[in-house]
């Protein structure tokens, strides 16, 4: 456990220089995990402390979390191996899964009006960016994120563990972005949110 400026990219760092790709973050606190947690999972409106403030933000990261006053919010970092689909710079992972073709896409600015996959709603929400898209996941009756069930090295299995046809493509709970670390310049990260739904500790 360390006390650290407030940041998701921070804790990041700090918990890949251990060979840990789980990290967790309550306010300052960062907790690197040894394994997804499974148990405890509550409401997404309880991690409720942003990384940063309004001011300080510049450019809106897309995970800008750091838990709440009881509660840690829980990332997963990409491994090397699931990193490698990937392209360079900030965007945000969609995913189409239909008879014709299963593929991700990469979508540079995060920008594109895609359906959300909610990890704890089947119904078709409406289309938004993916920030957006977070958002309406979080309003559901049943609260949850962006779906993170999502293997970057599997596109098949990825569909498969989804379970229902996404012809047109629809925002999963993957992003990248460029974090600006305290002593290595600019450090590229790939993260993907399990926050509150499946693979959160608490929040």
């Amino acid at each position: 456990m360390q006390n650290l400026s407030k940041s998701a990219g921070f804790c990041q760092e700090i918990c890949l220089s251990s060979n840990k790709t789980t990290f967790a973050i309550k306010d300052k606190i960062c907790r690197c995990l040894k394994d997804r947690p499974r148990e405890n999972e509550t409401s997404p409106t309880l991690c409720n402390a942003f990384c940063y403030k309004p001011e300080d933000r510049g450019e809106k990261p897309y995970f800008e979390e750091c838990g709440g006053k009881e509660f840690y919010s829980v990332y997963i970092s990409a491994t090397k191996d699931e990193g490698k689909p990937m392209v360079d710079g900030v965007y945000c992972v969609a995913i189409q899964c239909s008879e014709k073709t299963n593929t991700f896409l990469f979508d540079r600015y995060c920008s594109s009006s895609k359906h959300p996959v909610c990890k704890l709603t089947d119904r078709i929400l409406n289309a938004s960016d993916w920030s957006q898209s977070m958002n309406i996941c979080k309003s559901e009756p049943l609260s949850s994120y962006l779906t993170g069930e999502v293997f970057l090295d599997d596109i098949n299995k990825t569909c498969k563990m989804i379970g229902k046809e996404l012809p047109e493509g629809s925002w999963v709970g993957v992003a990248n972005e460029v974090y600006t670390g305290i002593d290595r310049g600019k450090l590229k990260i790939i993260k993907t949110r399990y926050k509150k739904y499946t693979y959160v500790d608490v929040c």
